[in-house]
């Protein structure tokens, strides 16, 4: 029973999915972004479309916050403040 069950979370992509999740919520360029989207065109993995789609937006808004924010946080840092 537990082999079956765990087949069909495999096959669900739900693991996959997570996996995508956790490595890409730290990136913060558009490179990033182009290259899982990339990726994932090359090597599509059903029920992962969402997750991926989802992940490259949050890559986005990041890189978006990074260029926006970047020079303030760097005098702030350098300041010691």
């Amino acid at each position: 029973m537990f082999s079956l069950k765990f087949m069909f979370i495999l096959q669900s992509g739900f693991l996959l999915a997570r996996l995508v999740k956790h490595t890409t919520e730290n990136f913060a360029s558009e490179e990033d972004a182009e290259e899982i989207e990339a990726f994932f065109i090359d090597h599509p993995s059903p029920g992962t479309e969402r997750t991926v789609q989802q992940s490259c937006e949050s890559i986005h808004l990041n890189a978006a916050w990074l260029r926006r924010d970047r020079e303030a946080i760097r005098e702030y840092l350098v300041s010691g403040k």
